[in-house]
């Protein structure tokens, strides 16, 4: 399960949405300090489960070209 980049993106993602609302509606100091320090390693643990555990299902580059996006043809 942790594995998953799906679940890493939307655990993340839910994390620092409770971490926005609670800095509006309850900004007590000392646990805003400790969310907001947990909030890069939560980031790097989520970049590093997509590289190492996503997968691409686009397109391939041709042999000719250096890089490009799939709906500019």
């Amino acid at each position: 399960m942790l594995k998953r980049p799906a679940f890493v993106i939307i655990a993340v993602m839910a994390y620092l949405v409770i971490f926005v609302v609670k800095s509006r509606l309850h900004p007590d100091l000392p646990m805003l300090l400790i969310l907001y320090s947990l909030s890069p390693l939560l980031v790097i643990w989520m970049v590093c489960t997509v590289i190492r555990y996503g997968s691409y299902n686009g397109q391939e580059l041709r042999e000719e070209q250096e890089w490009g996006y799939e709906d500019v043809k």
